[in-house]
């Protein structure tokens, strides 16, 4: 639950709609762009990203995705941003993006899925399809590509769907699996998941309990009457299989009426005082907003977009709500345009280089960590159990046998044949058997016990 609320306060930091950094007063013309970065490992970036929209009618200069209060890009994250221009671009061809390789280790390559640019005028939606990796050290080593736009067949294409819908129905649809993948865009938070989990857990462990008599007797009545599945061990009776579809079923029904009931339930929102600056500042923006959150919220073409901007709260039949999304205090931003920082094939080239490098530094000493734990767990497993006694009891042994504790016949010091003939008969032979003790009594009780009268021989004795 800790976790749940940490991270549903970091979506709520995602859930903005940005205007570029570059827009300018003059622009009377916008754009809303939505991307989609991959859920791949290591698919978010810290480069900065660029890219040139182009149109039937015109082209953008080059434009900077940037937002200085929270990081964007992130690894299956999704970002809005308002993009203004003169005028309109038309119908849109392609768009030509790129990032500068700026981000240090794993945080300079970056997984593109789509691009979303919808016309805020016309509503209509444009789709730029990539699913490829923008890194020196992945794929083609490409970091700037040139996506055209969508055709309907491109969009109904089986591993475009595919990758959505699986996607969505782990991330949104799986109770379990969406505390960790919940969307941020999505208005049932990961805390009432977190809670929907616990109902129905302690629900099943409640219902279990009250059935707990009856599944003990099934239990003893399958020696008289016998089960219907044996599988080794494992014996299960018609009335343990009733149970667990009866406890199924009553769980079932509450945990799916609070699923249902925290998915359509909705958040209140204050007006924010931005959209009485706005007001002031540019009226003909909320006759524009109210147009726009019309046409939004007939539009169905895209799904997802439309599910990005809905599961915000926001009514979109409101235009305070609509303007209240956007944090900065207007659409535009007095700050000079950024300039272009594009890499040279010499420059390519040595980056890629210098990850691979890099890449092999780090799996270098990954392996050596990963053998140094196998090594640790080996000595671990081998002298965890081993008794400080067992080293004494063969030093004993050792001495008791080969008799280096004296002159005659000590085994540590023979040389020949004779010599070893001695020792054999005279001294270990002798040391087998529990001999008469130091009085002459014979020893009693001392069956298999060798001559030290402590230690006992475990089967027959071999030399080798």
């Amino acid at each position: 639950m800790i976790y749940a609320r940490f991270k549903d306060k970091k979506d709520i930091e995602k859930l903005r709609v940005t205007p570029l950094s570059d827009n300018i007063r003059s622009d009377q013309y916008f754009y809303e762009i939505l991307v989609f970065t991959g859920r791949r490992s290591n698919a978010g970036t810290k480069s900065k990203i660029q890219f040139i929209l182009s149109g039937t009618n015109d082209e953008t200069n080059v434009r900077t995705f940037s937002d200085a209060y929270r990081k964007i890009f992130q690894r299956g994250g999704i970002d809005a941003f308002i993009m203004g221009v003169p005028k309109s671009l038309g119908l849109l061809n392609y768009i030509r993006i790129w990032h500068d390789n700026s981000g240090k280790g794993s945080s300079t390559s970056w997984y593109l899925k789509y691009i979303i640019v919808r016309d805020l005028r016309t509503m209509e939606n444009f789709h730029f399809i990539s699913q490829q990796w923008f890194a020196v050290e992945k794929d083609d080593g490409l970091i700037e590509r040139i996506i055209p736009v969508a055709s309907e067949i491109e969009k109904r294409k089986f591993s475009h769907v595919l990758s959505k819908k699986a996607y969505h129905s782990i991330s949104d649809n799986h109770l379990w699996f969406s505390i960790f993948s919940r969307p941020a865009s999505n208005k049932f938070t990961r805390v009432q998941r977190c809670t929907c989990c616990f109902v129905l857990l302690f629900t099943s462990m409640l219902l279990n309990i009250m059935y707990y008599d009856l599944s003990t007797e099934a239990k003893s009545s399958k020696k008289t009457h016998g089960s219907i599945l044996s599988i080794g061990p494992l014996h299960i009776t018609p009335e343990q299989i009733g149970i667990g579809i009866m406890v199924e079923l009553l769980s079932l029904i509450p945990s799916l009426l609070i699923v249902q009931f925290f998915r359509r339930i909705r958040t209140r929102q204050q007006i924010s005082a931005i959209y009485k600056t706005l007001y002031t500042i540019k009226p003909f923006l909320q006759i524009s907003a109210l147009f726009f959150a019309y046409c939004i919220r007939t539009s169905h073409e895209d799904e997802e977009a439309n599910e990005y901007i809905d599961d915000n709260g926001i009514d979109l039949n409101n235009n305070e709500d609509y303007l209240h999304s956007i944090e900065y205090d207007s659409l535009y931003n007095f700050q000079s345009r950024k300039p272009v920082n594009r890499l040279n094939e010499n420059e390519l080239a040595n980056a890629r280089q210098y990850r691979l490098k890099e890449i092999q530094k780090w799996s270098i000493i990954r392996e050596f960590f990963i053998y140094l734990t196998f090594l640790t767990l080996i000595c671990i497993i081998a002298y965890s159990n081993r008794d400080y006694n067992s080293f004494l009891q063969v030093h004993h042994l050792r001495k008791y046998f080969l008799n280096s504790r004296q002159i005659n016949y000590d085994y540590t010091k023979i040389s020949t044949i004779n010599e070893y003939w001695k020792w054999l008969e005279n001294s270990f032979v002798s040391n087998l058997r529990a001999q008469q003790w130091y009085n002459g009594d014979t020893p009693r009780n001392l069956n298999g016990y060798i001559n030290d009268k402590s230690n006992r021989i475990i089967g027959w004795s071999i030399m080798r």
